[in-house]
């Protein structure tokens, strides 16, 4: 059963952080005009495969609760966690972080440009 359900989440979560790169890249060819709106598409198919995550990684969690005892239950802990990782990775936040990391500049307002 567990390599079945590391298959899976592996998938998933592949093909989650391909959906949110994909976004990523529309929005960036937005942004520079060559792109005007969105692929509906792309948003529906992130939002169907989010809630399917939430809802597979709320499943694990049960049935870690359920199975406590058992000496390998650790492994679906881990499947778990890296669904709720993947699930972190949304369209923008490297975006977002690089504005963040750039230095923004430094205007001295005590010189006077005459």
């Amino acid at each position: 059963m567990l390599p079945s359900i590391s298959n899976e989440v592996n998938s998933v979560t592949h093909t989650f952080e391909t959906l949110v790169e994909s976004i990523d890249e529309q929005n960036e060819l937005m942004r520079s005009g060559e792109v005007i709106e969105p692929d509906a598409n792309l948003l529906s198919e992130y939002s169907r495969l989010r809630a399917q995550m939430k809802a597979r990684m709320e499943e694990i969690a049960v049935f870690y609760e359920d199975n406590l005892d058992d000496e390998k239950i650790h492994f679906f802990e881990k499947l778990r966690l890296k669904i709720k990782k993947t699930l972190l990775k949304r369209p923008g936040k490297a975006q977002r972080r690089l504005e963040q990391e750039l230095p923004s500049p430094n205007f001295d307002d005590s010189k006077n440009f005459s």
